[in-house]
């Protein structure tokens, strides 16, 4: 069904997981939209980004082994990370999203060939480029 978790790529019979395309996609204000609710210190799922379902489709039709990364488990954030991996898991059945799984950081960073993360900034060898862009986004260290 569209709205579960596919099987692990590692168990797919046509594919071996170690030449599988993995796209590792981070969900707050990637996938879904989000509110952080300042007073209760939590953040409020949305909707689904424009444009998401139909890539994550199109990443299913293609083979490509999709996690979703989050750091929601956080306890500064939500606190609770059965009820944050819960909240990611309703969503993306509620929206009928596509995924093969998803990953909290508690084992670190996930392994994929690409990164999607609206915070992400791409290293082409250019330190000098990206520590102008950030003091020039938050010239002041401040949120």
């Amino acid at each position: 069904m569209a709205n579960q978790p596919r099987e692990k790529v590692q168990n797919r019979k046509s594919k071996d997981w170690r030449t599988t395309v993995t796209v590792v996609i981070d969900f707050d204000d990637t996938i879904a939209e989000v509110f952080f609710d300042k007073q209760k210190r939590n953040l409020i799922i949305l909707r689904p980004k424009n444009g998401v379902r139909e890539a994550l489709k199109e990443f299913h039709k293609l083979g490509y082994k999709v996690v979703i990364f989050s750091c929601r488990n956080n306890s500064t954030i939500v606190g609770n990370k059965e009820v944050a991996l819960n909240a990611i898991k309703e969503f993306m059945a509620r929206y009928n999203l596509i995924y093969d799984e998803i990953d909290t950081g508690v084992n670190g960073k996930p392994y994929g060939d690409y990164y999607i993360d609206d915070r992400g900034i791409r290293f082409e060898n250019n330190w000098n480029e990206i520590r102008d862009r950030i003091l020039k986004e938050n010239p002041t260290n401040e949120r």
